[in-house]
């Protein structure tokens, strides 16, 4: 495709393990491939906590066709949302669970979770930043939700994962009416944080001269 389209830019976006030793052949060989059809390529690792209140770092490559100026990767958001931004008011029975958990607090509190090899639940603790919503957790159980007044915990809804994903709720809307509840969560899990991929896209049309060019991955 890139051989016979041959666009102007190129954005690839991946685990930030691509970067790492085990797969660093084959990074280097699509890095290479594109290099030899006239692009260049900028790589940085971007953790999406500086957009949204999720730990999600992923790797991402900016490849330009015959480019004659440097890339230079966004920075922190200066309007970082909050997990308040995140939740729902209405959440229906289906999304609560059973489990004995009493803070004193008065505002909703996301629980992070540390696990065993065994896969058995050990701790849940609360956390600023949500887990990485990701497509192979039966309804993203990484994340719940402890909401305090009525001592209640329960899962993410499709609208919030969505939300931590930076996609508006407009969208969300026309999702989930043709969507069902497990594809939402595999849906979300799969996607690119909107936010991110805005500021990329901004950088690359609007660039900021002020920047550090990003040349390595570490």
């Amino acid at each position: 495709a890139i051989k016979e389209k041959s666009p102007r830019w190129c954005v690839m976006e991946n685990v930030a393990a691509l970067a790492s030793d085990k797969f660093a052949k084959q990074f280097n060989a699509w890095q290479a491939l594109l290099q030899a059809n006239g692009y260049s390529n900028f790589a940085k690792r971007i953790n999406a906590k500086d957009y949204v209140p999720q730990n999600r770092e992923r790797l991402y490559m900016v490849s330009i066709k015959d480019c004659d100026t440097a890339y230079y990767f966004p920075t922190q958001s200066a309007h970082v949302k909050s997990l308040r931004d995140i939740y729902e008011k209405q959440v229906p029975l289906k999304y609560y669970v059973d489990y004995d958990f009493c803070v004193d607090d008065l505002e909703p509190i996301l629980l992070g979770w540390s696990r065993p090899k065994t896969g058995n639940d050990v701790k849940r603790y609360a956390v600023q930043l949500a887990n990485c919503v990701t497509a192979n957790k039966h309804n993203n159980t990484q994340n719940y939700v402890l909401e305090v007044a009525q001592y209640r915990l329960r899962k993410l809804t499709e609208r919030e994962c969505f939300r931590l994903m930076g996609v508006c709720d407009s969208d969300i809307d026309k999702i989930i009416k043709a969507v069902n509840r497990t594809q939402c969560n595999k849906m979300a899990g799969n996607s690119i944080v909107v936010d991110v991929l805005a500021a990329i896209f901004e950088q690359l049309f609007y660039p900021n001269k002020k920047q550090y060019q990003q040349l390595e991955i570490f």
